[in-house]
């Protein structure tokens, strides 16, 4: 009986748990953090979590001032719905700064107002201003939307060219607070231009590089638990002198 209770547990429940509940299991025992480390468990979680579930991803067709859902499942998929854009805009006049959780945080282009927005749902939160922090200039800042150690929706949004600042959005209290940063690291260099924050576990990673250049100097990482910065360098490849990342 503990056999089979053992093996139910591990190829029935542990493989359908989200990829932060597993590191979460890791640290339980070391049998558990043997097992979850296996290329065998590799497989059948994404084995159990891509072959069951549907994805959906937004569509606007062309010349159209719609957005549509699609669902797909493995090699098929299917048209679901209209969605009511909740913006007077067409669909090509604002940008996605982030998704998470099947929510997208967006910002307008005829204002720069800043919100996240649930497409399947409807739901929609107008991000409140504070000293300039709910306008996204879209040359000049740099934004990423995330989920920390307290399972919060947070937003950070940095601002290097014109007033040098940092903030952070509490979707729990609808406030942004001002952070304190090393400035030597994030504001280095009014001329630089960020990427959008890529979420990798408890860090958010951004390219940096000088606006008029195509190519990546350094990459910053922001804690989402500790709120701070680090330059982590990019990565070191055999290539000749002068070979320059790309951006992307």
């Amino acid at each position: 009986m503990t056999c089979l209770l053992v093996a139910i547990l591990e190829f029935h429940i542990l493989v359908r748990l989200m990829a932060k509940d597993i590191g979460r299991c890791r640290t339980v025992c070391k049998k558990w953090y043997s097992f979850l480390s296996t290329p065998k468990f590799a497989r059948l979680h994404w084995g159990a979590t891509s072959s069951s579930a549907k994805k959906v991803v937004l569509a606007t067709p062309e010349n159209s001032d719609d957005i549509a859902t699609i669902i797909y499942q493995l090699t098929s998929f299917y048209h679901v719905k209209v969605i009511d854009i909740p913006f007077n805009e067409h669909p090509f006049e604002f940008i996605t700064l982030g998704s998470l959780d099947g929510m997208l945080c967006v910002c307008l282009k005829n204002n720069s107002r800043m919100s996240i927005w649930n497409p399947l749902t409807g739901c929609k939160r107008d991000l409140p201003t504070y000293n300039d922090n709910s306008f996204f200039k879209v040359y000049s800042d740099a934004f990423a939307f995330y989920l920390d150690s307290s399972n919060e929706y947070k937003c950070l949004h940095v601002k290097h060219m014109v007033r040098e600042s940092v903030c952070i959005y509490s979707t729990i209290s609808n406030t942004w607070r001002e952070i304190t940063v090393d400035k030597e690291v994030v504001f280095r260099n009014k001329n630089d231009k960020w990427s959008l924050g890529t979420l990798c576990l408890d860090g958010i990673y951004f390219t940096v590089g000088e606006f008029w250049s195509a190519f990546v100097e350094l990459i910053l990482r922001f804690d989402v638990n500790l709120e701070t910065f680090t330059n982590v360098g990019l990565p070191s490849f055999p290539y000749e002198a002068g070979w320059h990342y790309a951006s992307c």
